[in-house]
């Protein structure tokens, strides 16, 4: 509607008047219309789960490097085994008793509780505190360490006997070295891993770092 001071005006002064208004808001609804909107631009977001790439100092600290150990005197090397760095034999007198030594590379082979539950979970009828875990530094490595002394075995692993074993033990240690971590596991009779239970000990305070030849 048109203002009433423009009837006021003389007839030609009032299609002027008008005339100017109708222009003017028409050139206001063009300039809104044609006014661009701020756009908001998208913030690059980074995934905190993302892995981070290796430091490079990390992989030359390592090159060059190899993880060792001693091999206990009266321990027999077996044939080499899938997924195994190496797998020996010990003795005793209510059988032997089988290490194996597992590596997968660096940030490979799975969470140190991970391994532990599927390690005890082999074993059943295993008394409440009959599973003991303690831990240690040596030689700048640390180490997790898990012992059942007796309980019913189940290795569950493709290719290894389907039947339980009874009165079986398990002297066990995960070691954090500078290439990753390694596993060492011995399996066997209570009585046999009872009397290797040393030379276990023995070959994992021997774990060091040396230089490839």
């Amino acid at each position: 509607m048109f203002s009433p001071i423009l009837w006021t005006l003389p007839r030609a002064a009032r299609a002027l008047s008008a005339l100017t208004l109708i222009t003017a808001a028409a050139l206001g609804c063009s300039r809104s219309r044609s006014e661009p909107h701020p756009q908001v631009q998208p913030q690059a977001v980074t995934p905190a789960t993302q892995p981070q790439a290796a430091p490079a100092a990390a992989a030359a600290e390592t090159a060059g490097t190899e993880v060792v150990w001693d091999v206990p005197a009266n321990w027999t090397a077996m044939p080499a085994r899938a997924m195994r760095k190496a797998t020996y034999e010990a003795a005793g007198q209510a059988g032997p008793a089988e290490i194996g030594v597992f590596y997968f590379g660096p940030d490979q082979g799975g969470g140190v509780d991970a391994n532990i539950q599927r390690w005890v979970g082999q074993f059943s009828d295993v008394p409440a505190d009959g599973v003991k875990q303690t831990a240690e530094d040596l030689n700048g490595m640390k180490r997790i360490n898990v012992e059942i002394a007796q309980g019913t075995f189940s290795s569950g692993m493709p290719g290894a006997p389907a039947s339980s074993k009874t009165n079986w033990a398990m002297s066990a240690s995960i070691v954090q070295t500078p290439h990753g971590q390694y596993y060492f596991k011995m399996t066997g009779p209570a009585a046999s891993v009872a009397e290797q239970k040393t030379h276990f000990r023995e070959l994992l305070s021997s774990l060091r770092i040396e230089k490839t030849k």
